[in-house]
């Protein structure tokens, strides 16, 4: 299939210079999010309510929640479940972190679609192992950081 699109003319001229190959970086384009898509696809097909009991917030309080999604892994050390949301974002769930003083905590990341900052802020409770596969599920590939010292 022949497909036209327009660029700028300094962007088109700074790429030209700089030897994009234009053809091969619209496929690969086109395939990662075509996979995106259908990993999203199927993650919505198996998404249901989990109800979660007695989630404790950042002030203390109590309450109930109903979170729509699909559980990704779990974390037998950090006692966390990763959830797939149907709005695009990530959920947590901590039911007793022996790490930390969490006890049945939810957190929650972004919303809107999967990105590379996702498997950093999932790093806090599963392993590099855990990150990858759960961002597979999501059909993106995961971003590790390594040798840098955290804030």
């Amino acid at each position: 299939m022949d497909i036209t699109t327009y660029l700028p003319d300094e962007l088109g001229a700074r790429a030209k210079a700089a030897g994009v190959k234009f053809s091969a970086l619209l496929r690969d384009a086109v395939t990662m999010d075509l996979v995106q898509r259908e990993a999203f696809e199927t993650l919505t097909e198996q998404m249901q309510v989990h109800e979660l009991v007695a989630i404790t917030d950042d002030a203390g309080n109590s309450y109930d929640a109903q979170l729509y999604g699909v559980a990704l892994a779990h974390n037998d050390v950090s006692d966390a479940t990763a959830y797939a949301l149907e709005n695009g974002g990530l959920a947590v769930h901590v039911i007793e972190d022996s790490r930390t003083t969490d006890y049945n905590r939810l957190y929650i990341h972004g919303q809107g679609g999967y990105d590379s900052s996702q498997s950093e802020w999932l790093s806090q409770w599963f392993s590099t192992e855990q990150v990858i596969q759960i961002m597979k599920k999501l059909g993106k590939r995961a971003v590790i950081k390594i040798g840098r010292r955290k804030a």
